[in-house]
């Protein structure tokens, strides 16, 4: 712990030995000095150079714990790059950088001159320090800050200050009376996404002092209690006003937003409103509401943290029927809130249509049927009509649905057939059924079948008869030829059929033809037969034929009884034997006889 110091003297480790440095080990560093063998302990320990006059080169190497640089001399480290695990101090002379510098503790400017360049750009993890009356020279050259936490206080003047952050961070400034954060070249300040580097005063409520004249590089900061003497744009970038700032022009200007895909009428009572905002920064969230009090939406990607935010809102409670206002309000990483697109009424109604009025004929002959009343009312309007032939509620995308009721319903047979009415309106809510039945029996165009002719003629007239296989009037068309000229007609429906003509010639031959027609006015003929009349006179050589002879013997007499094939007299003829010889007579012509 205690110090070495080298005064004009040189300085040597011989054969591998170790040097270890938990005190501080002061070196003049002249041109003369000579140090051999010596490896900085970057572990612990000061090495301190106190200088009077200039040298080209740090003659203890380019990695340290700490270094310090006091006296008067002028210092110049080589170009290969400095590394200072702890902190660099100036305290007095000038120092110099060669190369780039990287300091894992903090810069400290007590005194003395510290020299950059272009060349020497410093990179540091600790805090930066630089006191009234000490002097820092920028070359042009970068201060990249790679800590966390990190102070930066006193009086600077800085070329490039960047510090680019990928995690949250705050850079605090001191507010000594004075003190500013003087930056001539690049100003680079950026959190990243959702992480902000937060800009603070080590003094809450006091301004710390900026004032940056060359170029800008500022994104996602959360800036406070800063005042800055030339004037900051951050209406870009995603810059977060958080009070007691002058000198910089934040975004005033709230999202705007536009709603999505959505109905003016839904059934649904807890119904989603869809929408983006978008803002020329963050949109940090949007809230809604359909009474006095707003709720948050949803973020459709999971978090607020884009400029352009598709977005869910969904009701706390169910909506009752009826017209409801939404009202949306979108905020910004600044509270500003957007004005556009903030509202929309939409109409809930869970109340389906009513069919008043659906009916169909009873009966029909054809397969398509006329729907001769199809009402239905509605709280809002009608979307759609359909009809069915199953009690089943219809899917909303049926194709079958009309935007006017159908005037007619086709089936695709004939038979007792049920027909189901349904209405939807524009809300989505279906209708009960209505129901109506219909028998479709098919037009007859079958004529009547004609069978079992019979013909009985007489002298003067004819009996026909005939039956047919349903129901149907009778006619004869009759006469001398196959043109006829005269007929007999019954009007009655029936399926047997008898006929008398009268009034015709004896012994003649007439054509005749038979007709019969359906209630459906069907009709059938026969085709063309004949009959002939009776008496006609002609000789009859062919005696009766006897047939059927019944004898019925009693004690004093007998009876017999036979028939005959045409009109005929009657004789018996008996005796004891087959001569006879005794008769009885009866003159009348007939076919039964009886003696």
């Amino acid at each position: 712990g205690a110090s070495l110091n080298i005064s004009n003297w040189n300085f040597s480790i011989k054969d591998g030995g170790i040097f270890s440095n938990e005190g501080e080990l002061i070196l003049q560093n002249t041109e003369t000095q000579v140090i051999e063998g010596l490896v900085n302990d970057i572990n612990s320990g000061t090495v301190r150079i106190d200088g009077t006059s200039t040298a080209t080169s740090l003659k203890t190497g380019s990695q340290y714990y700490n270094l310090t640089i006091g006296g008067t001399g002028n210092i110049m480290a080589q170009p290969a790059a400095l590394i200072v695990k702890g902190n660099l101090s100036c305290e007095g002379g000038i120092f110099t950088l060669g190369g780039s510098t990287t300091v894992y503790g903090n810069i400290n400017l007590n005194g003395g001159s510290l020299i950059s360049s272009v060349e020497s750009p410093i990179s540091l993890k600790g805090n930066w320090s630089a006191l009234s009356g000490t002097s820092f020279n920028h070359g042009n050259g970068t201060v990249n800050l790679i800590g966390t936490n990190q102070t930066i206080s006193g009086f600077n003047t800085f070329f490039n200050f960047t510090k680019n952050i990928s995690a949250t961070d705050t850079l605090f400034f001191d507010t000594t009376a004075g003190s500013t954060l003087n930056v001539a070249g690049n100003l680079s300040l950026n959190g990243a996404g959702g992480n902000f580097l937060s800009l603070r005063s080590t003094t809450p409520g006091t301004q710390w002092n900026i004032n940056p004249s060359g170029t800008l590089n500022i994104s996602y900061l959360d800036v406070m209690d800063s005042n800055s003497t030339s004037a900051i744009d951050a209406t870009l970038g995603n810059i977060i006003d958080s009070g007691n700032n002058t000198g910089w022009i934040f975004d005033n200007t709230g999202p705007s937003m536009s709603f999505g895909a959505i109905p003016t009428i839904s059934n649904d009572t807890l119904f989603p409103i869809f929408g983006t905002a978008s803002d020329d920064n963050i949109v940090s969230g949007v809230n809604f509401r359909t009474d006095i009090i707003y709720y948050p939406c949803t973020a459709n990607d999971g978090s607020f943290d884009e400029s352009i935010e598709d977005f869910t809102c969904n009701p706390i409670s169910a909506l009752s029927d009826g017209i409801h206002t939404f009202y949306l309000i979108a905020y910004d990483i600044n509270e500003n809130s957007g004005s556009s697109g903030v509202e929309k009424n939409i109409i809930i109604d869970t109340t389906p249509p009513v069919i008043t009025a659906f009916s169909v004929p009873a009966n029909s002959t054809s397969t398509t049927i006329e729907v001769t009343d199809f009402s239905v009312t509605d709280a809002n309007a009608v979307a759609g009509y359909l009809l069915t032939e199953t009690s089943t509620v219809p899917e909303l995308n049926n194709t079958g649905w009309s935007s006017v009721s159908q005037a007619s319903y086709a089936f695709s047979s004939d038979g007792t057939k049920t027909l189901f009415a349904w209405a939807k309106d524009s809300a989505g809510n279906i209708s009960a059924s209505s129901v109506a039945s219909v028998v479709i029996s098919p037009a007859d165009t079958t004529p009547p079948s004609i069978s079992s002719i019979n013909v009985i003629p007489g002298v003067n007239n004819v009996e026909i008869t005939w039956t047919t296989n349903e129901d149907s009037i009778s006619k004869i068309d009759y006469g001398l030829t196959n043109s006829y000229g005269l007929n007999v007609l019954d009007s009655t429906l029936k399926l047997n059929h008898n006929v008398l003509i009268s009034s015709l010639n004896a012994c003649t031959t007439y054509h005749f033809r038979i007709g019969s027609r359906d209630a459906l006015l069907n009709s059938s003929f026969s085709p063309d037969q004949t009959f002939n009349t009776g008496g006609c006179i002609v000789a009859d050589t062919v005696p009766p034929t006897i047939a059927s002879i019944v004898a019925s013997p009693d004690i004093n007499e007998a009876s017999i009884s036979w028939m005959t094939n045409e009109p005929a007299s009657s004789i018996v003829e008996y005796g004891t034997d087959n001569n006879y010889g005794q008769e009885v007579s009866d003159n009348t012509l007939a076919h039964s006889h009886n003696l």
